[in-house]
């Protein structure tokens, strides 16, 4: 329901599809551009910024069922941006490789301390993997990482404190 031109929705609008997933917001040329998705499944509930056609890039805000949000562009399934949850934040590049999450970036921990380099999800939790520089109060890390744990140790400083 909403408005039409040419047969086809542009302008204010809503649309469910079978599955359940809503929109609401504009269209033009019979497509999403501005506003809300709602999604089912209880991984994603919203959606709010612009897409374009065939929803290959979305800029906007994402927030999840677990409250974590999502501020970023995803092209074609590759997001790039701030993820905020609610024990620590995340900037950089998430993308999906073999059926595999994996990103790299900066990992920000409430503590402060914070990691930078790789990591995949297994079991539902991030993982460092490859190359990456962990840094803590006491002392900053680098090295090669497989599945969280440091396997190779590059480098090792103290951290001065004040």
């Amino acid at each position: 329901m909403g408005e039409y031109k040419n047969d086809k929705k542009h302008g204010a609008g809503y649309y469910k599809w079978k599955d359940g997933t809503a929109f609401e917001g504009t269209f033009k040329n019979d497509w999403q551009d501005k506003g809300t998705k709602k999604y089912p499944d209880g991984v994603i509930s919203t959606y709010e910024g612009v897409w374009t056609r065939y929803d290959t890039k979305f800029t906007g805000t994402v927030t999840y069922a677990d409250g974590s949000i999502f501020e970023g562009e995803d092209r074609s399934g590759k997001l790039k941006g701030k993820l905020t949850y609610l024990d620590h934040r995340f900037e950089g590049l998430w993308e999906t490789k073999k059926n595999r999450y994996m990103r790299t970036g900066v990992l920000y921990y409430d503590n402060g301390d914070r990691y930078e380099g790789s990591q995949y999800k297994k079991d539902g939790i991030w993982l460092k993997d490859g190359k990456g520089k962990m840094t803590t109060a006491g002392e900053t890390v680098i090295g090669i990482w497989k599945d969280d744990e440091l396997v190779k140790e590059q480098k090792r400083t103290v951290n001065k404190t004040e």
